[in-house]
């Protein structure tokens, strides 16, 4: 966080009432500052080894306490992309909601950030530079069938 507030307070702020064009253009620039300061980023900095298994318990947990309906519910709006670190989140991909209750069990993030699925991968997404800055891939573990 240290960095994305360094790199945003060098790109022109977005003023009340902008259009999504003047938005479109303060995102694209943070988000090329913040790639900039990042170059050698890659997948594990920020989601660290010895924090996936809790994670991944977490998201077990989530899941083998879902319904088949439910789980299938939500995996219709997630999208289907191979996240990258510093990667853009596409904007022709769906945002898919992150689960509320599951939501409630993971750690909290400051405003700018946020959990999102990408597949079987959770991201951590930069919300002001639309950027992904780490990931996790294969979160959701197959539950056996009830």
């Amino acid at each position: 966080m240290d960095l994305h507030k360094k790199e945003e307070a060098a790109v022109p702020d977005v003023k009340k009432g902008a259009t999504p064009a003047e938005v479109m253009v303060f995102e694209k620039g943070l988000a090329e500052r913040i790639k900039a300061a990042r170059t050698t980023a890659k997948q594990g900095d920020v989601f660290k080894p010895d924090v996936v298994p809790i994670l991944k318990k977490i998201f077990a947990d989530y899941y083998q306490r879902r319904s088949g309906r439910e789980i299938r519910l939500l995996f219709d709006e997630v999208p289907n992309f191979k996240p990258q670190v510093n990667m853009t989140y596409p904007t022709s991909s769906p945002k898919a909601n992150f689960p509320p209750r599951l939501s409630l069990t993971m750690p909290q993030l400051p405003d700018e950030l946020e959990y999102r699925l990408v597949g079987d991968s959770l991201i951590l997404r930069d919300s002001e530079a639309n950027l992904i800055v780490d990931y996790i891939p294969n979160i959701i573990v197959p539950t056996p069938k009830r």
